[in-house]
């Protein structure tokens, strides 16, 4: 295999041709589950550097947001198996869209290359285009996705340019086919209040306007390469975060079906864990936040956040034996925390 010396200049430095340096994150703030397949996918890079070891680390660090470090390890893949080097090129390019969208779109570029008939690397190009304010070349992009596929992302992509273009009608007429095939996308009723509100339809513009408001979720078009890095483990990620999203919004009913649901697939996870006896708690179900809290304790009997909350708990319902034995407890492990010492002070 031949060195590609600007390959090696941009992405990574190389110990010797075909000799990559095995990227290695910061895994200081990762949970235990999390570090120990990390570092067991590295170690497989290590001990065989094949196409397939490279891509099963890269999928790994993907999922659980090492976007540089997966971009390095999708392109290594790529110079080691040519049958697979568009679809790894195509997960680093969507890696990459969460740290440089140019070099981003350099890799879907390249991948287009390789292959011509896979929708989503056209509907990820439209995007970065549109990102980077190259609104012609994203109308193109999306135009020809649209000649080729059924897509209400790229008839959405469609509306926004003949809005930018004066055409609101035109806009309205490729919103209304894009809201037949995707009914729940937020950003198509979004783009319909503004279009009816161009040509004088006040009414149509508020229905449209009040149905976005009604979807939180904005459905993302279908990749199935991304989708394949979606194992258990990506699931229960996807799960964690979006009921952590309706912990903060005040769906403590809703987050609470969905830690329980994720943490049936991932136990192992702490943070998850804390934050479903936080939901407990505010809902008034106090036994059930005990048992999470202690779950976590019995795992990991110095976890200062999971001590404080349990004390704050026993302090609530007047338990201060209980109480007091979970602050010197965590006065052991954080001598300086101010609530605790303030608390044992008392």
């Amino acid at each position: 295999m031949r060195c590609h010396d600007t390959l090696i200049l941009l992405l990574f430095a190389f110990n010797s041709c075909g000799n990559v340096a095995v990227p290695s994150p910061n895994l200081a703030a990762a949970e235990a589950p999390v570090r120990d397949k990390v570092e067991s996918r590295r170690s497989a890079v290590l001990a065989s550097p094949t196409a397939e070891t490279w891509s099963d680390y890269a999928r790994v660090l993907d999922v659980h947001g090492f976007s540089e470090d997966a971009e390095k390890a999708y392109l290594a893949a790529v110079e080691l198996d040519a049958s697979k080097a568009f679809d790894n090129l195509h997960l680093a390019g969507v890696v990459t869209l969460q740290i440089d969208l140019e070099r981003a779109r350099a890799h879907l570029v390249r991948a287009l290359t390789l292959r011509k008939d896979y929708m989503a690397t056209y509907l990820h190009l439209a995007t970065i285009e549109e990102r980077l304010g190259r609104f012609e070349k994203a109308r193109e992009q999306y135009a020809l996705v649209a000649s080729r596929w059924k897509s209400g992302h790229a008839l959405l992509g469609l509306g926004r340019a003949a809005l930018r273009a004066g055409d609101a009608e035109g806009a309205i007429s490729y919103l209304i086919e894009a809201q037949q095939l995707e009914p729940r996308h937020q950003g198509i009723y979004e783009a319909l209040a503004r279009a009816f509100a161009r040509v004088g339809k006040p009414a149509e513009s508020r229905a449209a306007a009040k149905r976005a408001g009604t979807l939180a979720d904005t459905p993302w078009f279908v990749d199935p390469l991304a989708e394949k890095i979606n194992d258990e483990d990506a699931r229960a990620m996807t799960r964690f975060r979006h009921a952590y999203a309706l912990l903060k919004e005040g769906q403590y009913t809703e987050s609470i079906k969905e830690f329980e649901a994720a943490l049936q697939v991932q136990p192992g996870y702490i943070l998850p864990r804390y934050q479903l006896a936080r939901a407990f708690a505010l809902v008034g179900r106090v036994d059930d936040a005990y048992k999470q809290l202690g779950r976590i304790l019995e795992k990991d009997s110095n976890n200062p956040e999971a001590l404080e909350a349990r004390a704050r708990l026993f302090l609530a319902q007047k338990k201060w034996t209980e109480a007091e034995r979970d602050l010197r407890a965590l006065l052991k492990v954080a001598p300086d925390h101010p609530w605790a010492r303030a608390q044992v002070g008392k």
